[in-house]
């Protein structure tokens, strides 16, 4: 089901992605597979521009999994989607949260230098 789901997001095909991942999550236990296929569920709904609904699935692989490496990858992309959004400051704190949560591994470094960027695009925007 997971290499369904797959074959379906990279056809850009990601509703039909989805069911094959949520087919995933309900026969499986909350193993690893499981916790990629909450994570691929998000991803699907941020190439869908559904923010909102990329946030929830992706805060969902934080709560309901323990794969910390699943979990910080959610969470930096939970900061991508409020950038997605408009929202440059819930962003900023959403990377250091992650920075925060995750400090030595790449997913922390990846937030940091996000944070940078996000934080010098809100310096060179041009005033109201």
């Amino acid at each position: 089901r997971f290499g369904a789901g797959w074959a379906r997001e990279h056809l850009n095909q990601y509703d039909h992605a989805i069911v094959e991942y949520n087919k995933v999550i309900a026969v499986r236990a909350a193993d690893e597979i499981s916790a990629r296929a909450q994570f691929q569920i998000g991803e699907c709904r941020f190439a869908l521009k559904q923010y909102d609904a990329a946030m929830q699935e992706l805060v969902r692989v934080d709560v309901n999994y323990k794969f910390p490496s699943w979990s910080g990858k959610a969470l930096f992309e939970v900061g991508r989607a409020l950038e997605a959004m408009g929202d440059p400051v819930r962003a900023i704190e959403q990377y250091k949260s992650v920075i925060a949560r995750f400090p030595k591994e790449d997913v922390g470094a990846a937030a940091r230098t996000r944070m940078f960027e996000v934080q010098a695009s809100m310096k060179d925007a041009p005033a109201p």
